[in-house]
């Protein structure tokens, strides 16, 4: 080779080293990962959780203002199926309407889309119960579930009787997740809202049969048969996303709530779970403080795990009193209180604590129903700044737009995580980069 063909670059060439500088600087972006490199949310890097069930109660402009104003990077149970979901998005119409209407997993993947393109590094969590089936309910195709097929679904003690599920003892019996056609069933939605885009699955009470059959019926139930249901069913929903998507779900289950030192601890976790989500007590709201055993509850994770798991607590809902409706029910200014201990509770124990930012059942009866909401409770402020303080961020401002009837534009300030940050940051080093680089081959045609 001649030193003139050594150095004669063509434009094409000079573009091709551009490119590569720039992917050596900037990164490549998570989706332009190969397809045998599946996608995984590392809890080891969030900071800030947040309660949003269900994502589809507002609309994406101002979904995407909240999120961005607290910094979200996990939306915990962004959408929670809970018996007959094809009516709505509230509890209220999904439960006890009776109405069955159009399916909602096409919005949600609309929305989902619709905020990570805004937020790309919102993640967003599904939810179902495991426990619990409404009378009356269908498969997602919009078969009706027979009479057979709910026999081979439900729960049935000894003496041959059906027990109702306590949560809506009218309507709703107890899935058995021991029975092939439970899990099926709890499966089929599951892959719904995996196809709609949650990168991770919180699965409601797999453990309800041999947990309540011995605290409200005095029976013994044999743990083994539904610890490997639960198993199925998570490789079963880890094997879907990874298969179809090239994706690591992530996947936990309802741990119960954390009790009191002086109270007996709650059983152990279940194994086959990533993450760990356990609901807190509120045991002693009269001081103000929050006494749950998590020294005590981490131990517990060790035994089964070998070590501590990423830890998510949260205000678990239900029907009063249950620990959200005991906290939605204090005045506004004890609320903020007891965010604050939450806050710095899970600092100190470095766990996560889960932000209640809207959805949840507070009223003290089914009518009239009331969700949590941090914007009409007025703590939304206050859990903004704390959620805020836990990221370093760097602001930017950026238009979100409303698609309705007339186009409204909002301005928000985005809280973006380090590692968006060090990106926005390095862009203006690319840019010069390029220009110095098409420079010269310009110079150098110029001079040849």
């Amino acid at each position: 080779m001649n030193a003139t063909s050594q150095h004669n670059w063509s434009p094409r060439t000079g573009i091709l080293a551009v490119v590569l500088i720039a992917l050596c600087l900037f990164g490549v972006p998570p989706q332009a990962k190969a397809a045998d490199s599946p996608s995984v949310v590392d809890l080891s890097s969030v900071n800030v959780v947040s309660y949003y069930e269900s994502i589809l109660d507002t609309d994406s402009a101002t979904l995407a203002s909240v999120l961005a104003e607290t910094g979200t990077e996990v939306v915990f149970r962004a959408h929670f199926r809970w018996g007959r979901d094809e009516q709505g998005t509230l509890y209220e119409q999904n439960i006890h309407s009776g109405a069955i209407g159009e399916s909602p997993y096409p919005r949600l993947a609309d929305r989902i889309r619709e905020i990570q393109a805004k937020l790309p590094w919102v993640h967003f969590m599904g939810a179902i119960t495991c426990a619990a089936f409404v009378d009356g309910d269908h498969w997602p195709n919009g078969t009706g579930v027979t009479v057979d097929a709910k026999q081979q679904m439900l729960w049935t003690l000894p003496n041959g009787t059906t027990p109702h599920h306590f949560a809506d003892p009218v309507r709703s019996y107890v899935l058995d997740i021991s029975k092939p056609l439970a899990r099926q069933f709890i499966l089929e939605y599951a892959y719904k809202q995996i196809d709609a885009g949650v990168d991770l699955f919180f699965f409601d009470e797999p453990q309800f049969v041999p947990w309540w059959s011995r605290w409200t019926y005095g029976l013994k139930v044999s743990d083994k048969p539904y610890i490997d249901g639960w198993k199925q069913i998570a490789s079963a929903v880890k094997d879907y996303a990874r298969n179809k998507y090239a994706k690591d779900l992530l996947v936990t289950v309802n741990n119960g709530w954390a009790n009191a030192k002086s109270d007996p601890r709650p059983p152990d976790p279940w194994p086959y779970q990533d993450f760990i989500a356990i609901g807190v007590s509120l045991k002693s709201l009269e001081t103000q403080a929050m006494r749950d055993d998590w020294a005590g509850y981490k131990a517990q994770i060790r035994k089964v795990y070998g070590r501590l798991l990423p830890t998510m607590i949260f205000l678990d809902w239900g029907m009063p009193p249950t620990p959200l409706s005991v906290f939605g029910n204090l005045p506004r200014e004890a609320q903020i209180r007891m965010l604050k201990l939450f806050h710095e509770t899970a600092l100190r124990e470095g766990l996560l604590f889960v932000y209640p930012l809207h959805g949840g059942l507070i009223s003290a009866s089914v009518n009239p129903f009331i969700l949590y909401d941090a914007r009409e409770q007025g703590t939304y402020d206050a859990i903004s700044d704390l959620a805020s303080s836990l990221v370093k961020v760097y602001s930017q401002t950026i238009t979100l737009t409303a698609t309705s009837t007339l186009t409204t534009t909002t301005t928000v300030e985005v809280k973006v995580p380090a590692e968006i940050t060090t990106n926005l940051i390095l862009l203006p080093i690319i840019v010069s980069i390029v220009a110095v680089v098409l420079a010269a081959m310009v110079l150098r045609r110029r001079r040849g």
